[in-house]
């Protein structure tokens, strides 16, 4: 089965596989600016971002939302390499949304293309299809809760702006 693929702010967003203790998961954005270049063609220009499940994280704040900072910085970068994205500022808020209805977007999408989880006869199956149906069930488990973390931080955010908005009415 191929491997689910988002293009994301000029990123190209992978979904590579679970592992150390079912926590996380690796997503693999790869810059496409660098296609068509025949300059060391070898090995692609990319990074690796883990993504776990956000129960494990201890800031669900503001700019955090129980995930992992080098994924956010880096959309933050590839939206708007200006801005000083961790400031209560209108815009920087409304690009801070946009960031998170995405990784919504890719999540939710992933979610729906797993499909459902069967576990009615699990006692009749090997235990290769149960290592398989709790892999699956964990993958399920991470990006639910990566797409919840998301709605959260949606929630926090659009009151913020709400916020700014009435400020600007204030003067």
């Amino acid at each position: 089965m191929p491997l689910p693929e988002f293009n994301v702010s000029g990123c190209k967003l992978t979904f590579v596989c679970c592992q150390i203790g079912y926590s996380n998961c690796h997503f693999a954005d790869i810059d496409g600016s660098d296609v068509g270049s025949v300059e060391d063609t070898s090995l692609p220009n990319w990074t690796t971002h883990m993504v776990r499940g956000t129960w494990l994280s201890n800031n669900h704040n503001l700019f955090y939302y129980g995930l992992p900072s080098p994924l956010l910085d880096h959309l933050r970068r590839s939206r708007s390499p200006m801005l000083n994205t961790k400031t209560l500022l209108q815009e920087n808020l409304e690009n801070e949304l946009q960031i998170l209805e995405d990784l919504i977007y890719i999540f939710d999408d992933m979610i729906d293309n797993m499909g459902e989880t069967e576990f009615d006869d699990r006692e009749n199956y090997g235990w290769d299809e149960k290592l398989a149906l709790d892999f699956k069930n964990l993958q399920r488990r991470i990006a639910c809760s990566v797409s919840s973390s998301c709605h959260d931080g949606v929630n926090m955010l659009t009151k913020e702006v709400a916020k700014c908005m009435a400020e600007d009415r204030r003067g």
